[in-house]
């Protein structure tokens, strides 16, 4: 009787082989835009993605946070109640949080500010202003 010596390494590396045809399959516009190339630079580079992830009034008081050196901001009812700005606006200043008594007081551009605050910087919509 002849015993079949198996080589579990021929499954895995099948494994391997369609996952990869599969998800080239799939993602033909980045190999042919150029895009897959970069794919490692990517992984690599601190805040890559955010651009293509984060909407861009976020990335406008991201930008400001980052830049001054912020630890937390307070934002108005309005865009506490907006989920598509507030959830990743609090996930993107991280380590910096949102918190109800920071001076840095973040609205829309259209709100009214408080009359004891200073405008410090406004685009994309956004007003960012210093309260006491």
């Amino acid at each position: 009787m002849k015993m079949k010596i198996e080589k579990p390494w021929v499954g895995f590396a099948s494994g391997v082989a369609a996952i990869v045809l599969i998800a080239s399959a799939i993602n033909r516009d980045a190999y042919t835009s150029g895009r897959m190339g970069s794919l490692l630079e990517n992984i690599e580079t601190p805040h890559s993605g955010e651009d293509e992830v984060l909407p861009k009034d976020v990335r406008f008081i991201l930008g400001f946070v980052r830049g001054s050196d912020i630890k937390s901001v307070r934002v108005s009812q309005a865009i506490a109640d907006n989920r598509f700005i507030y959830q990743p606006l609090v996930e993107s200043i991280f380590p910096a949080v949102v918190t109800r008594d920071s001076t840095t007081f973040v609205l829309y551009s259209q709100e009214r500010l408080p009359a004891d605050c200073t405008t410090l910087t406004v685009g994309k919509g956004i007003r960012i202003a210093s309260c006491p």
